[in-house]
This record gives C-alpha cells, structure tokens and sequence, in this order.
C-alpha cells in the first residue's frame, strides 16, 4: 500500500510537472517530509514486509540510517523560498 501510493504520488508529479524543473523540484521538496514522517512510523511488521519484497532497497536504508535521518533534519530546516529560487544552494 505504501508502495504505491507513493508511486502514484510521484508519478503524478512528474506528469504534471513535465517539463517545468523548478515547479517538479519545489514539489518534491514540499513531498519529503511527508514520506520521512510516514517511513518513520512503520511497524516491525511494515519493515519485515519491504525487507521479505524490497531486500536491496531495505538493505542500503538500514545502512544509511543516520544519513537519511540527517538529510530528512536538513530539508526540514531548508526555507522553501530559498531553496526554490536557487535549488543548488
């Protein structure tokens, strides 16, 4: 289910943004803290079902935990209309 439903969620944003890089990225920006959040109330029995169907993805999460946690701190802190203006900031 979460799967897909961020599938579908930047699937969508990369059609209606076709073609406008600003306005795609701005998007993704405004998207990431909603799926750190969302990862970080999984169960014990979430992880285990993207560990048993996702084994590499679910490997490079865990060893990159801390640095995941780190950059979900950093977009967090970012003001958008900074990082909108100049996305290479």
């Amino acid at each position: 289910e979460f799967i897909a439903k961020w599938e579908k969620a930047w699937f969508a944003m990369a059609q209606q943004y076709n073609g406008d890089k600003k306005a795609f990225f701005n998007q993704m920006i405004e998207l990431i803290p909603q799926l750190m959040e969302e990862v970080q109330g999984f169960t014990l029995e979430t992880w285990k079902s993207l560990e048993d169907h996702f084994p590499e993805q679910t490997a490079a999460w865990k060893d990159n935990e801390e640095r995941l946690k780190q950059f979900y701190e950093f977009i967090k802190s970012l003001p958008k209309q900074d990082l909108a203006q100049n996305p290479e900031a």
